[in-house]
């Protein structure tokens, strides 16, 4: 048991997270977290010497990290889908005459927050906004 909790603690000290987050993404049972325990150790004892050198300890951190950023940059992405989606949908609410443009009544009824920028967000002045001055404006703002 022992080094169990040894393996654990250093494994938790090398990824830099608690033994609670730890145990939060962990298996269920005992028994399954010692098994991922092992298998995360055995994959970082890169020589399979039973112990974790330092340059072991290093490469284990720097998967970590970039596995970590790796999930980080697919949860951004999926964000900027989801949120890309919803101003689809809200173009496609507003656009009652369905011209692909959103003229300011349609603004003001469907869509106030651009209705309220409307003029700043209409580059070329021409009183109607496409996806993309629209798509301009919000970026502007990030």
């Amino acid at each position: 048991m022992s080094s169990l909790f040894s393996r654990h603690t250093l494994l938790s000290a090398l990824l830099g997270v608690s033994l609670s987050s730890i145990a939060v993404a962990a298996p269920a049972t005992p028994a399954e977290r010692e098994a991922k325990i092992t298998a995360h150790f055995q994959q970082a004892d890169s020589n399979k010497d039973g112990k974790l050198s330092l340059d072991e300890f290093k490469a284990m951190k720097h998967q970590h990290h970039a596995e970590h950023a790796e999930r980080r940059d697919e949860r951004r992405e999926d964000r900027r889908e989801r949120a890309a989606e919803r101003m689809q949908e809200k173009f496609d609410k507003a656009d009652t005459n369905r011209d692909g443009l959103i003229s300011k009544a349609e603004a003001q009824r469907e869509m106030p927050r651009v209705f309220a920028k409307f003029d700043q967000l209409d580059s070329n002045k021409d009183g109607q906004l496409s996806k993309v001055e629209i798509a301009a404006g919000h970026a502007g703002h990030r």
